[in-house]
């Protein structure tokens, strides 16, 4: 399926031709699309964030952002709206041609289930009461109460005028009133029994038939709206028609729905559009659009919070400006343009000075009456007039560019030049202001006080004057614009010279003593605090407070800094005018409304000073082409747009924000759709957001979707700001606060856990540690002590004795034999020694000190000492071994036989596998000596703390047999 598309459709006004009525507010047409097809849009609903909703034909959109957004509805059924309601709990109801009620829950629209018949006709009004109550309005079935999930029907069997409803209105929220074909049904409804009063044209109703109810800016009265009659005041206390005045003149047709605005009603109707009431001369309008969005059936009207009025007609949804905005473009047959003076007297009248020409009018018939013209010159000599002011003797000055002043007598229409003053005589004059006696003038050749007399109610009487220029201190003789405050001080506003103030007969200037930084200042105004305003060529405006000038330029949201006059309104806010439009500035919230292009003020061109306020408040500006109004007031002044987070979602899924606010750790990619009503122009509109826990600072952007990926856990709260002109100071804030669990691996009970956990396997470790050192330098104490024993056994005395016994005999016999010997015993215990510091030595190592040993032993024995050696070549350097083991071995198998001819000792060494063999024959001595205790024992133990592997031994009666595992060097 396509996006909704919602088209704007016209956004200028087409030039009329001269002769129409031409008092306009600025409008704006849309149409509702859907899969190519315009939709009929046929209701409307603001809510309490300011968001239009509108019921079409196909079902509801919400208007949020630049493009109306469809709401869903299951299997995407598609309902004809007729009515809607957001309720005081802030869910939407809508009404259907058929019966059907929906409600709006997750931005989906859901059909209404409960115990009980529901409607079946069309549903026409929805209303809620004081009770919290929802009413229903049907075309055919009366009404319908919604109470405690249960609906009770009441219609014309319970005393209803009418079960043909058309309209609802809920009064002290008790009553309800309910507008029938058959005139007013006044409802109380208690205890599931309604109580109705029943008012029709026999009780003074213009017409039977009501189409619409609204509350009127009188107390307890509401405006009735009628098929026929048009409206009328209804007093609801006294329970009768209290005026029927709007009926008069009224050609219109059926009323279908009523706004009440600040001057005038709007109206709308079944066959002629929109008609306006203007409430103080009593007038009925028709021409309040221009060119293509003139309409003939409106269904629904509704206001927006920046004082835009929008109707649903034909299958268009339109948005004009109301009252608040309104422009002139002509007047009969009279063009509007170069409107370069402007001036509303104290007497609601307005003058203007279009095309070198001179109008007056009521300001309330202003394009509605021929206009009052005055010449001060021939037709064929027409002058440019630049200024206006009006005397305390009711006369009218005026300025003009090289004609010079004029006072006029407003009654007669008589008129003198001021010829008394050569400064003003055939001068340019650029500004008159004055106050009670005084009136001053500014020129081209500096300024001039003016003072009246009593006799100069007399029009041909001179008048005294004093000139001031340069020389006086004036700062500069060309002079834009003169202020006279409420102190009586005379501000004046100069092209070079910025601003100059007198006061007690002295000039002083600011911008020469450094006070104020602008040369060119334009206009000046004084606002209720008694400060005074004045505005620049471009360098923005300035307040001046009493001790310094305050400047505020774009950073503050004005749209430009070059403003061609200002005024004050009666809510204190300043009105600057330059050529983008109108900026209403609220100094004291810091806030601006810009009227521009989107608001009609297009290629107007504002002329310098050209604005008034009028007696009501109202601000007139002369343009090039043609005369704006703007009708301020508090609530349109204080408007800024306000953010909305409309939907959080996690993982894409959207949350409930008022009961989902605690996620889990990996709960953590989060999502936010923002939005904020503003009509205007949405595409102006920025955000400012800031998550807190996760930035410092805040970011603008022009996304409505902010995405945030992979939270870490933590307190966040997202912050939304929403502006139009990127001044996001006075911008309310919205916030949505939530928390993201921690893993329970990071939590603090989890890592004081594991830090004991930690601390009791160090302390454990540390334990065993300390054992296995313990155990170690036990180890090494024994390994020490084994190899003292063994090289103890070694240097056995009886071993050295008999050694040297045998070299003795061999001496005697045989020298030579007995050098032989001497060398290897050397030999044998120099090795004993070296390896005696050694843990292990290599196996040929060993057999050497083995060899050396037997070769002692052999000259002692003879061949009744019978060895054979046979080892593996190979692992005589591959293998270890421990040093002095083959020799303990060998010696313990000398020590513990008996060794002669008789019987001789046969010892062997071979290899086998990874194990050597050491066998010997068992001779045992008739009388053994005495062990020392180191041999097997030692051996065996030196070899547990080196390998695994264990040593075999055994014996028989005939042959002891030792197997010693080889180590192998790595």
């Amino acid at each position: 399926m396509r996006p909704t598309r919602f088209l704007l459709i016209f956004l200028t006004f087409i030039i009329l031709p001269a002769g129409l009525v031409a008092q306009y507010a600025f409008s704006k047409a849309f149409d509702v699309e859907e899969d190519n097809l315009t939709l009929k849009t046929t209701v409307l609903l603001k809510d309490h964030f300011g968001f239009l909703w509108i019921g079409t034909s196909e079902g509801i959109f919400k208007y949020n952002s630049a493009i109306p957004e469809k709401i869903h509805t299951p299997e995407n059924i598609k309902y004809h709206i007729t009515s809607l309601l957001e309720d005081s709990k802030g869910t939407i109801w809508a009404g259907c041609n058929n019966g059907i009620i929906l409600t709006i829950k997750d931005q989906q629209a859901v059909p209404l289930k409960i115990q009980g018949a529901l409607p079946n006709e069309f549903i026409t009004a929805i209303c809620e009461d004081g009770a919290g109550r929802l009413w229903f309005a049907t075309a055919g079935e009366g009404v319908y109460c919604y109470e405690s999930k249960q609906l009770y029907n009441i219609n014309i069997k319970n005393g209803l005028s009418d079960d043909h409803v058309n309209c609802l209105f809920s009064h002290n929220g008790k009553q309800l009133i309910a507008g029938t074909d058959r005139g007013l049904s006044l409802i109380n409804f208690e205890g599931g029994k309604a109580t109705i009063h029943v008012f029709t044209a026999k009780n003074g109703l213009s017409d039977n038939i009501v189409t619409c109810i609204i509350k009127s800016d009188q107390k307890n009265c509401i405006l009735v709206g009628m098929q026929l009659k048009g409206i009328l005041l209804f007093g609801i206390d006294e329970n009768k028609v209290l005026d029927t005045s709007y009926k008069a003149g009224w050609q219109y047709g059926q009323v279908n729905d009523i706004v009440d605005g600040k001057d005038n009603l709007f109206i709308a109707t079944e066959e002629r559009g929109i008609i306006s009431y203007d409430k103080s001369s009593g007038i009925f309008s028709d021409s309040i659009f221009r060119g293509p969005n003139i309409l003939k059936r409106v269904s629904d009207l509704q206001y927006d919070n920046e004082g835009n009025i929008w109707a649903t007609s034909e299958g268009k949804l339109v948005s004009f400006t109301g009252d608040y905005l309104k422009y002139w473009y002509s007047v009969k047959d009279i063009s509007l343009t170069n409107v370069h003076a402007i001036f509303a007297d104290d007497e609601m009248k307005l003058w203007f000075t279009p095309d070198l020409r001179l109008y007056r009018s009521l300001q309330s018939t202003l394009g509605k009456e021929n206009l009052l013209s005055y010449d001060i010159t021939t037709p064929a000599d027409h002058i440019d007039i630049t200024s206006l002011y009006k005397d305390r003797f009711g006369c009218l000055w005026i300025g003009t560019m090289g004609e010079g002043l004029f006072r006029m007598n407003i009654e007669t229409g008589k008129w003198r030049r001021i010829a008394e003053n050569p400064i003003a005589y055939y001068g340019n004059i650029l500004n008159i202001a004055g106050k009670d006696n005084q009136v001053w003038i500014s020129t081209l050749n500096g300024v001039a006080k003016f003072e009246l007399k009593e006799n100069n109610y007399d029009l041909n009487e001179k008048i005294d004057y004093i000139n001031y220029s340069k020389k006086d201190g004036l700062g500069s003789d060309y002079v834009y614009h003169i202020l006279i405050d409420k102190k009586e001080r005379v501000w004046l506003a100069t092209d070079g010279a910025g601003v100059t103030l007198f006061e007690n007969g002295m000039f002083v200037n600011f911008f020469s003593h450094k006070l104020f930084p602008s040369k060119v200042a334009y206009s000046l105004a004084e606002d209720n605090n008694q400060h005074i305003w004045v505005s620049t060529y471009n360098d923005g405006l300035y307040e001046y407070d009493g001790k310094r000038f305050i400047k505020y330029d774009t950073k503050n949201g004005l749209t430009d800094i070059t403003i061609t006059s200002i005024a004050v309104d009666d809510f204190n806010n300043i009105i600057a005018v330059n050529k983008k439009g109108i900026d209403v500035f609220n100094p004291k919230k810091n806030i601006v409304q810009h009227y521009g292009n989107e608001s009609g003020f297009t290629e107007l061109q504002p002329n310098l000073n050209s604005i008034t306020k009028s007696q009501d408040g109202k601000i007139w500006i002369g343009t090039d082409n043609g005369i704006v109004c703007l009708n301020t007031h508090a609530t349109l002044s204080g408007f800024v747009p306000v953010a909305v987070i409309e939907r959080v979602s996690l993982f894409n899924k959207m949350l409930d924000t008022a009961l989902e606010k605690k996620f889990a750790y990996d709960q953590n990619n989060f999502s936010f759709k923002v939005a904020a009503a503003y009509y205007k122009a949405t595409e102006k509109i920025k955000f400012q957001y800031w998550l807190e826990g996760y930035s410092k600072k805040w970011e603008t952007t022009g996304d409505r979707i902010i995405n945030f990926p992979q939270l870490r856990p933590g307190t966040y709260t997202m912050k939304v700001k929403a502006s139009a002109n990127d001044n996001f100071e006075a911008s309310p804030e919205v916030t949505y606060s939530f928390v993201i669990a921690r893993s329970f691996w990071t939590t603090w009970w989890f890592r004081l856990l594991a830090a004991l956990v930690i601390a009791t396997v160090i302390y454990l470790l540390f334990k065993q540690r300390v054992k296995m050192v313990r155990r170690s330098e036990h180890a090494e104490r024994e390994k020490i002590q084994l190899l003292y024993d063994a090289l103890k056994n070694q240097v056995n005395p009886h071993f050295l004795f008999n050694s040297f016994n045998a070299l003795l005999n061999i001496v005697e016999d045989d020298p030579k034999e007995a050098s032989v010997l001497i060398k290897h015993l050397s030999q044998f215990y120099r090795k004993m020694t070296a390896y005696s510091q050694k843990e292990l030595i290599t196996l040929g190592e060993e057999l050497e000190l083995l060899n050396s040993y037997l070769f002692i032993q052999k000259k002692r024995y003879g061949n009744a000492l019978q060895v054979n050696i046979d080892v593996d070549v190979i692992l005589k350097n591959s293998t270890l071994i421990p040093p002095l083991v083959l020799q303990l071995l060998a010696e313990n198998a000398v020590k513990h036989n008996t060794i002669n001819k008789n019987s001789p000792l046969h010892i062997t060494l071979t290899s086998q596998d990874d194990m050597l063999v050491m066998k010997n024959n068992i001779n045992e001595k008739m009388l053994n000596e005495e062990s020392e205790g180191v041999g097997l024992l030692n051996i065996k133990k030196r070899y547990s703390f080196l390998t695994k592997k264990e040593i075999i031994q055994t014996q028989t009666g005939r042959e002891f047999i030792i197997k010693l595992p080889l180590i192998y060097s790595i």
